[in-house]
């Protein structure tokens, strides 16, 4: 197990390098990277295609350049989001442009902006901060299937509920 772990952050460093020109591709998005508590994983450089699983435990660090999914999960502290979505790990989750979020019933611990067209909000989530329409050209399909806890900042942009937020 220690020789797995030994290749694997080896294989990721070297990644997050920049030594490796394609994304970084998993067989099914169950294939997971994990960081445990008071473990740090710094992308040196972005990281295009993520279609795995990024499992981040209580205290773990994600670092560095951001994360774009592609139908990847995202865990954090127990929370389950299927992503195409940007991570930036300053703690945004950033939908810009034909991009989708799906929550399963948790905390979505990092604040989500939303810019450009056809985005898409799914699940039962409850956020920690505002969702925030970037400008007026900004349009999300909210499809949630519970009420909304925070505040949806439009500044100018269209929001389309798909469901009741009742």
């Amino acid at each position: 197990m220690i020789r797995l772990s030994r290749v694997l952050s080896l294989f990721v460093g070297l990644y997050s390098f920049g030594l490796f020109a394609t994304p970084l591709n998993f067989d099914s998005r169950f294939s997971t990277i994990k960081i445990n508590s008071g473990a740090q994983l710094n992308f040196a450089s972005p990281v295009a295609d993520y279609d795995g699983t990024l499992s981040k435990a209580l205290n773990g660090i994600i670092s560095g350049s951001e994360v774009t999914f592609l139908d990847g999960i995202f865990e954090d502290e127990g929370n389950n989001l299927l992503l195409s979505a940007i991570l930036d790990p300053t703690g945004i989750l950033k939908l810009d442009g034909n991009r989708k979020f799906r929550a399963q019933p948790g905390t979505v611990l990092q604040a989500v902006t939303i810019s450009s067209t056809n985005n898409r909000l799914e699940g039962q989530p409850i956020f920690t901060s505002d969702v925030i329409l970037m400008d007026s050209n900004t349009t999300a399909t909210l499809a949630l299937q519970s009420t909304i806890n925070q505040n949806v900042v439009l500044n100018g942009g269209t929001v389309v509920l798909e469901n009741n937020l009742t």
